[in-house]
């Protein structure tokens, strides 16, 4: 068995995982969860914005997906 330390203290209510996915799952929701900062926020906005003004220099979600599963 290995033991790995975390300094960050991330305040897990669960400690025994099946394996590294499951731990790794876990770890996405939690972070999910959490709020985003406000550098996070700004950077949205100004995405969001430059969408909104440049709609043909974006494509939608839609369109990415079906292109990679034509792959």
């Amino acid at each position: 068995m290995t033991t790995i330390v975390f300094e960050e203290n991330m305040q897990l209510e669960k400690t025994h995982f099946k394996s590294v996915e499951e731990f790794q799952l876990y770890l996405m929701k939690i972070r999910q969860k959490a709020a985003l900062s406000a550098a996070h926020k700004k950077i949205l906005d100004f995405r969001i914005e430059e969408a909104r003004r440049n709609p043909d220099n974006f494509i939608t979600p839609e369109a990415l997906r079906s292109s990679l599963n034509k792959k």
